[in-house]
C-alpha cells in the first residue's frame, strides 16, 4: 500500500442541532488514540470537538434559559466520550476512550489503511464506559443511564475530504417536581419503570431492549422543608411506546428498604429530547391536585409538564 498523506479533518460537534460555531486552532500534538500509536500506511483522521457558542447557559434544565457570547467545552455536556471503528466486514477494530479530565478531551487521532468505516461517538457521564459490541447495541454501566448524545456515520478514508460529526441527544427525560415537603423518614425515591431501554441503538438512536430499569435518588435535607425535583433517563423505542412508572418513597436507597409512599403513573409519554414533567404533591392530596397539561420549551429540551 503506498503512503497516504492526506489528512482528513473530521468536526464533532458537542451539542444538538447546532450548525454554527466557533473554530479554535488544533495542534498536532494533543490528538491520541488508546494505542497510542499510528501505522506507516494510510490515512489519519483526526476528530476535534469545536465548542459551540450562542447557545443556553443553563445546561440543566430547569435553569432559567438565557443566552451567552461564552463557548461552551465538551466537559460541560458529559463526563466520557468513547469513540468505536467499525470496518466494512462490521468488526470493531478500535475503541478509543476519554474522561472530562484528560488532557486531550474531546481531541482523537488515528491512523487507518484507506477504507470505508462506521465510527460510532457516544457522549455521556456515567460511571464507567459504555459497551459498544456493535454500532446497533451499545450498553452502559450497571445500566445506568445520564444524559447520552451519540452519532452513527460512515466515514470513507480513501479520499481527502471533511465532514462534520453532530452530536445528538439519544435520551428522554422524566422529571418529577414534588411540591410538598418531604417527611423526614424518606430518605431516598425509587424510580421503577418499564417501557423504555437502557440500550441504545446508535443507527438508529433509539432503544434496542425493553428493558425494567430501576434507580434511586437520595433525598436532600432542604426537601423536608420544601418541594424538591428529580430525573432520570430512558431512550425511547422507536414506536412511541409510553413508560409504566411506579415511584416509591422509602427509608434508604436500597432494594431491601420499606416503602413509605408510592405512585403509579401509567402512559407517561417519552420522546427523544423531550423532558416529561409531572409535578403535585407526593404526600398529600388538595384541591390543586387535579391532572393538567402544559408545555414549556426550553433551550436544546422540549418540556412536557403535567400534574399528578
Amino acid at each position: 500500500m503506498s503512503m497516504f498523506n492526506n489528512r482528513l479533518s473530521v468536526v464533532a460537534i458537542a451539542f444538538v442541532s447546532l450548525l454554527s460555531s466557533c473554530e479554535k486552532v488544533v495542534t498536532d500534538d494533543i490528538f491520541m488514540d488508546d494505542e497510542g500509536m499510528e501505522m506507516e500506511d494510510g490515512v489519519t483522521v483526526r476528530f476535534r470537538s469545536i465548542t459551540p457558542d450562542n447557545i443556553s447557559a443553563g445546561l440543566h434544565p430547569m435553569n432559567t434559559v438565557t443566552r451567552t457570547d461564552e463557548p461552551l467545552r465538551l466537559e460541560d455536556v458529559c463526563k466520557r466520550l468513547t469513540v468505536a471503528v467499525f470496518d466494512e466486514s462490521g468488526t470493531k477494530i478500535r475503541t478509543v476512550t476519554q474522561k472530562s479530565d484528560d488532557k486531550t478531551f474531546g481531541s482523537v487521532a488515528m491512523t487507518l489503511p484507506a477504507a470505508t468505516y462506521r465510527f460510532v461517538f457516544i457522549a455521556e457521564s456515567g460511571e464507567g464506559n459504555p459497551t459498544v459490541t456493535s454500532p446497533e447495541y451499545i450498553k452502559f454501566k450497571d445500566n445506568k443511564l445520564t444524559d447520552t448524545f451519540y452519532c452513527c456515520q460512515d466515514i470513507n478514508l480513501v479520499d481527502n475530504a471533511e465532514s462534520d460529526i453532530v452530536l445528538r441527544r439519544a435520551t428522554a427525560m422524566f422529571r418529577l417536581v414534588v411540591n410538598d415537603a418531604t417527611p423526614e423518614t424518606v430518605k431516598a425515591m425509587k424510580f421503577y419503570y418499564t417501557g423504555g431501554s437502557s440500550t441504545l441503538d446508535a443507527v438508529t438512536g433509539y432503544g434496542c431492549v425493553n428493558s425494567r430499569q430501576t434507580e434511586y435518588r437520595t433525598v436532600d435535607a432542604s426537601a423536608h422543608t420544601a418541594g424538591s425535583v428529580y430525573e432520570v433517563y430512558t431512550f425511547p423505542h422507536d414506536d412511541g411506546r409510553p413508560l409504566s412508572m411506579t415511584i416509591s418513597a422509602t427509608d434508604a436507597p436500597t432494594s431491601s428498604a420499606t416503602v413509605l409512599y408510592m405512585r403509579e403513573m401509567v402512559d407517561v409519554p417519552v420522546e427523544r429530547n423531550v423532558i416529561t414533567s409531572y409535578s403535585g404533591n407526593f404526600f398529600s392530596y388538595g384541591e390543586d391536585n387535579a391532572q393538567g397539561l402544559g408545555v414549556k420549551v426550553y433551550d436544546q429540551w422540549t418540556v412536557r409538564e403535567y400534574e399528578y
